[in-house]
């Protein structure tokens, strides 16, 4: 099951089918490893998937109050700039040059205390906005970590040495398959979490946004490749290396 949008571009990613593709591996993680905190681990992904579709809504839609107050200080201000033409008498035949200058002067004041203020507000609106999208990025990179942690202990070389046990030695009683299928399922969690950040710079185009997005991506990337260096020194029974 892809997370790709399905049409003949496949440009964008499809929240319906990210979502599809979680639901999934809940199911398959579940069925496998029922007794362990992996399938929470991914109910929880699921959860934040879900709530990042209502985030990115809304985060894309303006900010309606702001708008308001754009739209009043833009009638505001050029009604004060119309009555204040009005009461000057532009009789341009007696015209002197100080007074058109004062008279430029004066609009473009009026011109440039509008740009001030309209960037103010526009800079508000997005800086809202940021906020909103950097705390969903945070929470991704927050449960990048803790699938980081659930591998921490898995540890392929028990499989191929024989070690002693310790007092203090993790519980390892994963088969050689089974230890191969919970650091795959790691990854895949870890690829999702990088597409639900990818999602953000996509429909938020903003600088800080893209960069901390892809900040994710490539710290999602690097976990992975931890994990594949470990399933590397696995060898499982090829026949039931697939699930």
């Amino acid at each position: 099951m892809t997370a790709l949008q399905s049409s003949n571009n496949y440009r964008s990613i499809k929240f319906s089918k990210l979502i599809e593709t979680i639901d999934s591996l809940v199911i398959r993680v579940s069925e496998r490893f029922s007794d362990s905190s992996l399938p929470q681990v991914c109910l929880e992904l699921k959860s934040i998937a879900l709530e990042s579709e209502s985030r990115v809504a809304m985060i894309s839609q303006a900010i309606i109050p702001i708008r308001l107050c754009i739209a009043a200080l833009i009638i505001a201000t050029l009604t004060i700039l119309t009555n204040s033409l009005t009461l000057v008498d532009l009789d341009y035949r007696t015209l002197t040059f100080l007074e058109l200058t004062q008279l430029a002067e004066t609009l473009a004041n009026g011109i440039i205390l509008l740009g001030v203020s309209l960037f103010f507000l526009l800079s508000i609106e997005m800086r809202l906005k940021r906020a909103k999208a950097r705390s969903a990025l945070h929470e991704l990179r927050s449960m990048a970590h803790i699938i980081d942690l659930l591998q921490l202990t898995k540890d392929p070389i028990m499989h191929v040495c024989d070690a002693a046990r310790t007092t203090h030695s993790p519980r390892r009683e994963l088969t050689q398959f089974e230890l191969n299928r919970y650091l795959d399922y790691c990854t895949e969690m870890l690829s999702l979490i990088g597409k639900l950040a990818a999602i953000y710079s996509e429909r938020l185009p903003d600088a800080e946004i893209v960069t901390a997005a892809n900040e994710i991506e490539i710290l999602c990337a690097s976990m992975s490749r931890k994990i594949w260096q470990k399933m590397s020194m696995i060898i499982p029974d090829r026949q039931q290396l697939y699930n």
